[in-house]
């Protein structure tokens, strides 16, 4: 099955479904950078979503009731609701403790942590849409050979934010 491009319209369309279903997510990858400089620098094949498990039960439903389907389930990790015309959600679960801190559970390693300063909003097609801070997005970023998209993102977040670039994408 081919990929079929995430426009930013697409984007603003999963966000609003997850609304109606309540559920807290937040705009990770490249779309989160975008999100963060105010414009689409790339094209996506996919959106990455980090998301409050407390509704994931309702999310998949939701999503599965339009078509999408669960693939490459790596939970409590990752997995992804696929569309058979191509359309991709990369969903990150996070639970959330009472501190606010969110954790992004990795069997048998250390969990992803979410700081409560790691949220935030930015910009897509001039609506204010919840995502990662760039810091966040750039501590996900570390500690594997970065591929020429994570290159660009780390390019984008230097170049618009003033954000400086960690070693290996130096």
């Amino acid at each position: 099955m081919n990929k079929k491009e995430m426009t930013a319209d697409e984007v603003l369309h999963i966000l609003s479904i997850f609304r109606e279903v309540g559920a807290k997510i937040w705009i990770a990858g490249g779309w989160g950078v975008d999100a963060l400089v105010g414009k689409q620098t790339r094209q996506h094949n996919d959106v990455d979503v980090a998301f409050d498990t407390g509704r994931e039960e309702k999310i998949i439903e939701k999503f599965e009731s339009i078509g999408f389907i669960v693939e490459d389930d790596a939970r409590p990790t990752r997995f992804v609701l696929r569309h058979p015309d191509g359309r991709e959600i990369d969903m990150h679960p996070v639970v959330f403790d009472d501190k606010c801190v969110g954790k992004q559970l990795v069997p048998g390693g250390k969990p992803f942590l979410y700081p409560k300063n790691a949220f935030t909003t930015g910009i897509i097609n001039n609506e204010t849409v919840p995502c990662l801070t760039a810091e966040q997005l750039i501590t996900f970023h570390l500690g594997y050979t970065p591929l020429e998209q994570d290159k660009h993102n780390m390019k984008m977040l230097n170049q618009y934010l003033n954000i400086p670039l960690p070693d290996a994408y130096r």
